[in-house]
């Protein structure tokens, strides 16, 4: 089951930012899909678990993830250069994938708040053409 793309809406994918919660590191991503932009907010695990199923389901470049740190987690400088590697995985995988994300990354990247919008959008189009048309014909 993948979520479905139209050609013209390339994904845009960025980790600009990180933020603190009761110890954990937060990687803010922001998206952009056409019109539509979005954050979603997920820490390293959530990476690794994401990983983990596209490098089983997928056949993802086990080695492509930034790997694991246990000490110094902590520390800016690390954790600048993970957000940067994270955000070049980001990009990686999704350039990889783009016509056709996988369920996992589409769950992930909160793709439903995208669908929702872009069916939205496209109903509101719909009904503003059709109704123009009637207009038309009255």
């Amino acid at each position: 089951q993948m979520a479905s793309l139209s050609r013209e809406n390339n994904i845009e994918a960025t980790i600009p930012s990180t933020e603190q919660n009761e110890g954990v590191t937060l990687y803010i991503i922001i998206l952009n899909v056409g019109a539509v932009r979005w954050s979603v907010k997920q820490r390293y695990n959530a990476f690794a678990d994401l990983h983990d199923k596209l490098v089983s389901n997928h056949g993802v470049a086990r080695d492509l993830l930034p790997p694991k740190k246990i000490i110094g987690n902590k520390d800016p400088t690390f954790i600048e250069r993970r957000r940067a590697d994270l955000e070049l995985y980001l990009q990686t995988i999704i350039n990889f994938m783009h016509h056709a994300l996988p369920r996992e990354l589409a769950e992930f990247l909160d793709f439903q708040h995208y669908e929702l919008t872009h069916l939205l959008q496209s109903l509101a189009r719909y009904c503003f053409l059709e109704g123009e048309k009637l207009l038309h014909e009255g």
